[in-house]
């Protein structure tokens, strides 16, 4: 619904499928397999790359938003460029040892997107967790949750909110 409401007020909007999705079969959708956000930055951006080579975008006037895994994302993105204008992180996980610790699908977490436990792999979920890229954030940005989301909790955006 959102993305409609943004393109009815004249907004071009781009939705955009990384890697990761079932759209091209399991060969694409396993390539963020124990790699999560990983390429999904280049994927993106290459998309607005494209949106700007056809002369479709204003390159100063940049927005990025997304919800859930687009949260990740968006918080990702921010953390490595700074080229958006503004953004808002919606619902995301930004520090993965956090999230698998106490969301909703604890037992499912860390079986299936990670090597083992946080403890065992500190690095990877380190790595590719946003927090680790907020002392590079300088975009403007609003970071939105519910408080009854147990999938992607408040604690997940207030850690955001706090380190920027």
């Amino acid at each position: 619904m959102e993305i409609q409401l943004m393109a009815a007020a004249g907004y071009v909007v781009a939705y955009i499928n990384p890697r990761g999705s079932t759209s091209y079969g399991a060969d694409f959708a396993n390539q963020i397999h124990h790699a999560y956000p990983g390429n999904d930055y280049h994927d993106l951006i290459s998309g607005v790359d494209a949106l700007i080579d056809n002369g479709l975008v204003d390159p100063e006037r940049l927005y990025v938003t997304g919800g859930s895994g687009g949260g990740v994302l968006t918080a990702w993105i921010i953390g490595k460029t700074d080229r958006f204008r503004a953004a808002a992180v919606v619902k995301p996980v930004i520090n993965w040892t956090s999230f698998v610790l106490t969301g909703d699908l604890t037992p499912f977490f860390h079986k299936y997107w990670f090597p083992g436990l946080p403890w065992e792999h500190p690095e990877h979920y380190f790595e590719r967790s946003p927090i680790s890229l907020a002392g590079n954030v300088s975009t403007p940005t609003m970071v939105m949750t519910g408080e009854a989301d147990w999938r992607t909790p408040m604690w997940e955006s207030e850690q955001f909110y706090q380190a920027l």
